[in-house]
């Protein structure tokens, strides 16, 4: 089965709804939000996906994991596309650091624009258009992202992990919702059977609370202390 990125595999059509098959996320929507569902098996239910290796010589690896599978309530002439919402973390199984490297995303079809650094200080930034769903074959949403480090020497040996989110418009023009964040984790030289705890560390930091539930959550401890005060009293 050939592998993808962001990108279709094959298409199945079932009565109304389309579905594909691949491996990384399940894509569907749910009232409008774009919403996504791991087949890491050992994502541990997180929205979460880890790339075993990054291939390549020492001084420069890449992949182009994980996939993002087509399969409800997106119909055709949906566009999908990416944003990515902070740092690239870095660990080599303690606490995850701020990556010592710079990690590039561009698109293997050189027809299609689009470029993106991460750093270990960068913060929120715009992807591109991953393709547009034509919801018969695949199309113009065969495009496949690759992932990849480029340094002097040699790339350190550790997990490397970005947080990502989707975002799109229907066939109407009409945004989604985006997708809660997701985390794709990149394995260079660790032990496979390390990936588990390493990933899920790495999970932790590089989710970031969207301002929204920070301002709740500030909201919720203020009123929490001004009912303790009040009891005291």
């Amino acid at each position: 089965m050939k592998k993808i990125l962001i990108a279709l595999l094959f298409v199945l059509s079932v009565g109304p709804v389309t579905v594909a098959r691949g491996h990384g996320f399940l894509v569907s929507t749910n009232n409008g939000k774009l919403t996504l569902i791991s087949e890491d098996s050992n994502a541990g239910g997180l929205p979460l996906y880890t790339v075993q290796s990054m291939l390549g010589p020492a001084n420069f690896k890449s992949a182009d994991h994980p996939g993002y599978d087509v399969q409800g309530g997106i119909t055709a002439g949906a566009s999908i596309s990416f944003d990515v919402l902070g740092p690239l973390w870095y660990s080599t199984g303690g606490a995850p650091v701020p990556s010592p490297v710079d990690m590039s995303i561009v698109p293997q079809d050189i027809l299609v624009p689009g470029s993106v650094t991460v750093t270990g200080s960068s913060g929120f930034q715009t992807g591109f258009l991953i393709g547009e769903y034509d919801g018969a074959n695949l199309g113009a949403f065969e495009h496949q992202l690759n992932y990849s480090i480029a340094v002097p020497g040699s790339v350190p040996i550790g997990a490397y992990a970005v947080a990502l989110q989707l975002t799109g418009m229907d066939s109407g023009g009409s945004p989604y919702t985006p997708s809660d964040p997701f985390v794709a984790v990149f394995n260079n030289g660790l032990s496979v059977g390390s990936l588990p705890a390493v990933s899920a560390q790495l999970y932790g930091v590089a989710v970031v609370p969207e301002p929204s539930s920070i301002v709740l959550a500030v909201v919720a401890g203020m009123a929490l202390l001004f009912a303790r005060r009040r009891s005291k009293q």
